[in-house]
């Protein structure tokens, strides 16, 4: 899989740090001095886009469709003996496949193998089969034919140069296959939906170690060369399955969650150390705030390759990250955080990928927020913010759910994702966003879940509908950009700030609560208000007279603002409400205030939603409303806003049933 550039996405002063990091490129890398572990710039820099350094382009072999819920087999376990050639990608040995049949009407196992030949096919008991591969796969001949429910075994004798998904480098060779290339390096059901368990029986020349997933059962040595024995017992999807291939140094670590292991390059053990001085702590917490650690290790395994890829208990980090200290330990965090975003519960299709990448995003900075402080998260929120805007102004914006073939990887489907989980904590609370995410951590362990799963999860702890917030966050492109004007009025029972709100986008309306910050006379008061609408009118009482207003001012929504200027500024409004009476009013209304200097004006009284009802033209004294609009009907009962454009004066009035 190619890796795309990282120049124009990162800060020139990191550029040497991250120089020899594509997947292309041999060596490895720079080892910048480590920064201080309390300079946020160095742990938070703002411009990188782990997106864009994980992921090249995808060249799918599907269109990424939904679970199959009846599937024609279910793989239950892939036994691997193979030889790793280092010095080509090539990949030589058999694949024995236990599954148990399901839905396939015909007595024809397919299984996903492209682009290295089988030359062997035999059942459990040896018998040889028979089968054709065709560039849609291998098929083989199952005598005799099996039926729903029946355990069957094929073991594939296959080898070859492996064209993706295997890479050779002069340090290291490894694998690197999500989405959908393990099928490039051994015969699988190629679905995310399809998890099952591994032993990998990897031979490799005896100067070399090679990490897969799960403990290590044995080693042996065969000739020249060493098999090592892998093992893991809980089910994995096939993107998952790996093999990381070097002279490493092996670096084991003490902790009390799990054992931890880092295989770096030699010339590169105390970088590590450095770089990785805190992933006990790091496990610790997620383990504490997410369930227990899953599995029976987690390592991490260096490699050349831009970014990381968590595959189960042995991630793969690139070189760039091992050597740069502190400043990419939220890589570190992200690549942790899918031990249980994504592999302890995988995504169910492809659609739904937001849920291992939004998830990783999210709480890589919930880790440097907790461990670091407040402002650490705030940070890593503001980079993502950043990201989004620049591909939206870019025209690069895609919906998170289900996004386009081409941009499965997309950082809309990262960052923005992250955005929406914190959206949705701050919504429904952390304690309850916490027990829905412990509930659906629990609930779809070892298994898959969708995005409907989680909302179902959230639901049932919030006690509400939240349809419309996935709805309009994860289903639709964009986000809300804001015109806003407040107005100060001093009305009988005190000081209001009138906030005037409409969304400016265009396509979709949100539904979202929103913070202000109200600066009155008597200092600073923080308010909260639902938008609704493409204009909505807010009314919050105060202690004193108004004079500013900050939209957000926390940062909790992903919006964009700006006041709106074709109106007097707030500050310049006058502070003198219109007088008005009776108020509330059920027949006529007197209205003073309305005339300038000249003695004359014009009153216009606008509804809720700031749509103008009527025009008054006052000249001279008081005014008179009859409650009708400038089509002569009354209007509904309810709260009308009157302003006096030749003197900024406005009053808020209450219009009872009943008028004439």
């Amino acid at each position: 899989m190619q890796h795309r550039s990282l120049l124009g996405l990162i800060p020139v002063a990191a550029l040497s740090a991250l120089c020899a990091w594509s997947a292309g490129t041999a060596g490895a890398g720079v080892a910048p001095a480590a920064p201080l572990p309390d300079a946020r710039g160095s742990l938070s820099p703002r411009g990188v886009d782990i997106g864009r350094w994980e992921h090249g382009e995808v060249n799918p072999l599907s269109n990424w469709p939904p679970p199959d819920p009846d599937p024609p087999v279910d793989v239950l376990h892939y036994d691997l003996a193979l030889t790793f050639d280092v010095v080509n990608p090539v990949v030589n040995g058999t694949a024995t496949v236990t599954a148990v049949w399901g839905s396939e009407p015909d007595n024809v196992l397919r299984l996903d193998l492209v682009g290295i030949p089988a030359t062997a096919v035999r059942d459990g008991q040896g018998n040889p089969l028979a089968f054709l591969q065709d560039p849609s796969g291998l098929h083989i001949t199952m005598v005799p034919a099996p039926v729903r429910g029946d355990t069957v075994t094929v073991a594939v004798d296959y080898g070859g140069t492996v064209t993706s998904g295997y890479y050779v480098k002069p340090e290291v060779a490894y694998t690197f296959v999500e989405p959908q290339d393990a099928r490039y390096w051994f015969p699988c059901q190629d679905e995310p939906w399809d998890k099952a368990t591994l032993a990998l029986h990897g031979r490799v020349p005896s100067d070399k170690i090679l990490v897969s997933n799960g403990v290590l059962d044995s080693t042996v040595a065969v000739g020249n060369d060493l098999v090592y024995n892998w093992r893991e017992d809980h089910p994995l999807a096939t993107y998952l399955m790996c093999a990381s291939i070097s002279n490493y140094a092996v670096l084991p670590q003490a902790s009390d969650v799990t054992p931890l292991t880092w295989y770096v390059y030699p010339n590169h053990t105390t970088a590590a150390h450095n770089t990785f001085k805190y992933v006990d702590e790091m496990i610790a917490f997620y383990d504490s705030t997410l369930v227990p650690y899953p599995f029976d290790k987690y390592s991490m395994c260096e490699s050349d390759l831009g970014g990381g890829m968590e595959h189960q208990t042995a991630t793969l980090l690139g070189s760039g990250i091992v050597t740069a200290g502190y400043t990419y330990e939220w890589v570190v965090a992200h690549e942790l955080a899918h031990q249980w975003f994504g592999d302890l519960v995988t995504l169910a299709s492809w659609q739904d990928v937001w849920l291992n990448e939004g998830f990783a995003t999210f709480y890589e900075a919930v880790w440097q927020g907790a461990f670091y402080g407040p402002g650490y998260f705030d940070d890593r929120m503001q980079n993502a913010e950043d990201i989004v805007f620049n591909i939206e102004d870019g025209g690069g914006d895609v919906r998170i759910l289900d996004p386009p073939v081409d941009e499965l990887f997309s950082s809309i489907v990262y960052y923005k994702g992250a955005w929406v989980l914190r959206m949705l904590r701050d919504l429904v609370g952390k304690s309850t966003f916490d027990a829905a995410i412990r509930d659906y951590l629990n609930a779809h362990a070892f298994g898959n879940a969708t995005t409907a799963d989680l909302q179902a999860a959230m639901e049932a702890h919030y006690g509400q509908p939240l349809g419309w917030f996935f709805d309009q966050w994860l289903r639709a492109k964009g986000h809300p950009h804001l015109s806003y004007l407040m107005v100060p009025v001093q009305l009988a029972d005190g000081w209001h700030a009138e906030v005037d709100i409409r969304q400016t986008q265009s396509g979709q309306i949100y539904r979202f609560p929103l913070e202000f910050t109200v600066t009155t006379t008597a200092g600073d008061t923080t308010v909260t208000g639902w938008v609704e609408t493409a204009h909505d009118l807010l009314d919050f009482p105060v202690s004193a007279r108004p004079l500013t207003v900050a939209v957000d001012p926390a940062g909790k929504i992903l919006e964009s603002h700006m006041e709106n200027t074709t109106t007097a500024a707030p500050e310049r409004l006058p502070v003198v409400s219109l007088r008005a009476w009776p108020n509330p009013f059920a027949g006529a209304l007197h209205v003073s205030g309305v005339v300038d200097g000249a003695g004359s004006g014009r009153l216009e009284v606008y509804d809720v939603r700031g749509r103008r009802v009527r025009s008054l033209r006052a000249d001279g004294g008081d005014l008179l409303w009859n409650g009708e609009d400038d089509r002569g009907r009354p209007v509904p009962p309810g709260v009308y806003f009157l302003r006096a454009p030749a003197t900024g004066k406005a009053v808020r009035v209450v219009r009872l049933a009943g008028g004439s």
